[in-house]
């Protein structure tokens, strides 16, 4: 009898399984597990992280047969749920209510939700393996120690469920309201949080900004994030004694570590003033004669100190605007550069369909509509990347994209070969 699809799955599971726990053993980490012990383990190599993703992508293609057309698209649709117990749970800091075992009138007088209500909401976030309950007694699982330990994580789930999923809820009427437009404030962001402003600007009039900024941080740190692959696969040293301009570089994270790798080179970062003010405190005494920072607005021809360098890196910036100011940002660039000057993008470079396993497709897929909802953005593939380039300006030679392993940013890069600076 031939072999059936969910048998084969069932076969690449199991395999997958095995090869999981024996990679967990050599990198000295226990077996999954809910413990709260368990809570900061990451996968912490490139052949772990692949492994894991097979894992994921057969036990999610089994999943979606075994239910069937109509339980797929049930359990899709209730997913909202989930949020609603997430978002209590941060917004009333139940997590962090307690560190090891409370009951639920201890929690209820710690939080100010009657007794039944916390009851609702924690019992439907245990479905979902965020704490547990014996005797009613409640203690932590990973997830929830996470929560409670955690900042930076508490900070990206609040912001998911107070300013993203608002805004998702109504990404179709925007989309009804304003179509075709590039507007940043053409959002469900927008008209879920009843403004006529961009989403960056709305928050940075509240303490939200600073959510944002922490949540956002998730992303900075850990295996395969933006700055390791930077370090890892960009050949930075072949550039020898040069500068690097970091285009919106924030704190300038990304600059410390370039220069602390690489002494040949002077990191410029460029970022609003309110942001690079605080800057300079955080550069190493050691780094401070070749980290500097200076105030830019990227929709403006950047200053006089970014002129000439070697390469104009740009990390999370253009998925944060719509073709028409991410061409705007590109064409304030030119003044700026020196023939054979690099333009260097980090950002996610959207797959052909079906060339990626289906859980990094989807995560890809989902940061797009995401970006639409939000911002009225965009993630693009290389062709996008492509076209923006020659967009904004024929000048520009596109060099095409490299995926780096084990990141979900890629390395988009063109070269400026029109006539540049003195």
């Amino acid at each position: 009898m031939p072999s059936s699809r969910i048998m084969d799955l069932a076969s690449v599971v199991m395999a997958s399984t095995t090869k999981f726990e024996e990679l967990l053993t050599t990198h000295k980490l226990p077996s999954p597990s809910f413990d709260p012990s368990t809570f900061a383990k990451l996968p912490p190599s490139d052949e772990l992280q692949e492994t894991q993703t097979a894992l994921l992508e057969a036990i999610s293609e089994l999943q979606a047969l075994v239910l069937g057309p109509i339980g797929m698209l049930r359990n899709n649709a209730l997913m909202y749920i989930d949020l609603i117990s997430l978002q209590a749970i941060c917004h009333f800091e139940i997590a962090q209510s307690f560190s090891e075992e409370a009951s639920y009138t201890q929690i209820s007088d710690k939080c100010g939700l009657d007794e039944i209500t916390l009851r609702r909401i924690m019992r439907q976030s245990m479905t979902n393996y965020i704490f547990k309950e014996h005797n009613n007694m409640i203690t932590h699982t990973a997830a929830s120690k996470l929560l409670h330990e955690n900042p930076m994580m508490r900070a990206w789930v609040a912001m998911i469920c107070e300013e993203s999923w608002p805004a998702a809820s109504r990404a179709v009427d925007a989309l009804a309201r304003w179509p075709r437009s590039q507007e940043p404030e053409h959002t469900g962001f927008a008209l879920a949080k009843n403004t006529s402003i961009p989403f960056f600007v709305e928050l940075g009039k509240s303490t939200r900004a600073k959510r944002f900024a922490d949540a956002m941080s998730m992303f900075e740190s850990g295996h395969g994030s933006a700055i390791s692959a930077l370090l890892k696969h960009y050949p930075w040293g072949a550039i020898g004694k040069g500068t690097i301009v970091d285009v919106g570089g924030s704190h300038g994270s990304r600059g410390i570590a370039i220069a602390e790798k690489y002494p040949s080179l002077h990191c410029i970062v460029l970022d609003l003033p309110e942001v690079v003010a605080d800057g300079p405190s955080k550069i190493p005494s050691d780094l401070k004669s070749r980290v500097t920072f200076a105030a830019h607005d990227f929709f403006t021809e950047p200053p006089e100190v970014a002129k000439a360098a070697d390469v104009y890196l740009f990390c999370r910036v253009f998925h944060n605007w719509s073709d028409k100011y991410s061409i705007k940002i590109l064409r304030n660039l030119v003044p700026a550069l020196k023939y054979g000057a690099r333009i260097l993008i980090s950002d996610i470079c959207l797959p052909e369909p079906h060339t990626l396993p289906y859980n990094l497709e989807r995560k890809m897929r989902a940061s797009d509509l995401g970006m639409m909802a939000m911002l009225n953005a965009r993630e693009r593939g290389r062709h996008d990347w492509a076209e923006m380039f020659r967009e904004a300006d024929e000048r520009f030679r596109f060099l095409g994209v490299q995926d780096p392993p084990g990141s979900q940013m890629a390395f988009i890069e063109a070269a400026w070969e029109g006539h540049g600076v003195l």
